[in-house]
């Protein structure tokens, strides 16, 4: 890494250089900020060329201005010390503040941009009083890392909390939907999930303002994915493919402690609509799908639950038997399951196929979930109901092999899910993808819901399906 430092219209910048291709990458921080918590991402950026990483003035180890600065002069002084560095068109990387301060860049001088990338680009301007501002910026910092909130912190200490203030009214009252309308040179939002800044709804503004914009969302991250999600970021970026999605352990840790929350009574319903198995997950007592169950009930099904599954720690053919016990001399039922309650529906559909229409399953390991690849190597795990999750496990491969009933299944498919990394797709089966992310929060979800009843209604009657 080289440090310049370069003096403009009596303002100070400060570049942290790093590599020496030929293609440029210039990277401006947001307000309170500095080059410190870019380095993750320049120094994998260095790989394809040179990065730049831009302080502003009165920000990281520059001194303060003599003068209140706004978001245009802000761009004209990084305009400036690119020119002086001798940089010619680059990728612009802003972030947080930073992308208001790349939009205006673009605007003021066109030739001077390959491209922009707006990292977490705000302020949401259906919401751009200090007041939510302040919360959604709470609430997107709960899911950052520690080495995220380090480096966010040295950078706003380093910058004092008076000169951080000065700047609130710029970056409340920057017009980013309407500037970016201006903009000629291609554009790419990257968004985290997580990121409470920046709704699915401010996004499709800002890509509604620039029609040729397109947008990235990096699952798991939150405000600062260029420093906790380093790799994907720069992939995007440098426009190659994104290494392939893994979930970390914060996540998983997260979504089973959701899948551990209590059900509720479940009202069966007594109308005139189909008859509904609904077969939960492991570790899901009876009543855990109970919101989806009361929506189904509303609409007409009678729906039916296997309180002897307990906590669904049995193997499928127990579960499956157990499941016939509760469906008693119903004919023409579907089931309705989550998880491994898809597996023990599966089974079912195999056994005995007259006496069932077909499934709908939310987020089931029909191919195991690479999660548990490593159970077969434990002689411990190995002996516990979570091998059956093993995607090279012998009960797991006969499931899959037995394809007859495949096509009487729906599949619907979470965006992302960290129980089930490589996803619940089923070859054969009607695999329906869903905006969702997450392995239970699609059984919560009302739109989900719909969709399930929407299959419901579409299913065939049972009678002559096992002929």
């Amino acid at each position: 890494m080289r440090t310049r430092v370069l003096e403009i219209d009596g303002l100070q910048v400060v570049a942290r250089v790093h590599g020496s291709g030929e293609r440029s990458f210039v990277l401006v921080h947001g307000l309170g900020m500095s080059s410190y918590y870019f380095r993750p991402l320049a120094e994998r950026l260095a790989r394809y060329g040179t990065a730049v990483s831009l302080n502003l003035p009165g920000f990281g180890p520059t001194r303060d201005p003599d003068r209140r600065l706004r978001i245009a002069q802000f761009a004209r002084v990084a305009l400036r010390a690119t020119e002086r560095l001798g940089i010619g068109p680059a990728v612009w990387v802003g972030h947080s503040m930073g992308t208001q301060i790349v939009t205006d860049v673009a605007r003021q001088d066109p030739s001077a941009v390959e491209r922009l990338v707006l990292l977490a680009p705000v302020i949401n301007e259906e919401e751009s009083g200090l007041g939510p501002v302040v919360l959604r910026f709470t609430q997107a910092a709960l899911h950052e890392t520690p080495p995220s909130v380090f480096a966010s912190a040295r950078a706003f200490l380093r910058a004092g909390p008076r000169y951080v203030a000065e700047m609130v009214p710029a970056l409340l009252n920057y017009p980013l939907s309407a500037r970016l309308a201006e903009v000629t040179r291609p554009v790419t939002l990257v968004v985290g999930e997580l990121d409470a800044l920046t709704p699915p709804a401010w996004v499709e503004r800002l890509l509604a303002a620039n029609p040729g914009a397109t947008s990235h969302t990096i699952f798991g991250a939150s405000h600062q994915m260029m420093h906790t999600h380093a790799d994907e970021t720069t992939a995007v970026i440098a426009g190659e493919a994104t290494p392939a999605w893994r979930p970390r352990w914060r996540g998983v840790v997260s979504e089973l402690a959701h899948g551990l929350r209590p059900g509720h009574r479940v009202r069966a319903g007594s109308g005139t609509g189909r008859v509904v198995l609904l077969l939960p997950g492991m570790l899901e007592r009876s009543g855990y799908l109970w919101r989806l169950a009361n929506h189904l009930s509303a609409r007409g099904h009678r729906v039916l639950t296997v309180p002897d599954l307990g906590w669904n720690l049995r193997s499928l053919e127990r579960a499956a038997d157990a499941a016939f016990r509760a469906l008693g001399d119903e004919r023409d039922a579907v089931i309705v399951a989550h998880s491994k309650g898809g597996l023990i529906g599966k089974r079912m559909l195999i056994d005995e196929p007259g006496r069932l229409a077909g499934m709908v399953a939310i987020a089931t390991p029909f191919n195991g979930s690479d999660l548990a690849a490593g159970f077969a190597r434990s002689p411990l795990l190995r002996r516990t109901p979570l091998a059956l999750f093993d995607p090279a496990g012998a009960k797991l491969k006969a499931l899959t092999a037995a394809t007859a009933v495949d096509h009487r299944i729906v599949s619907l498919v979470p965006t992302r899910d960290p129980i089930i990394p490589n996803g619940s797709r089923l070859d054969g089966a009607t695999n329906v993808d869903l905006p969702q992310v997450g392995h239970f929060s699609p059984v919560n979800d009302p739109a989900v819901w719909d969709l399930v009843t929407h299959h419901i209604d579409l299913m065939p009657q049972a009678r002559g399906l096992d002929e």
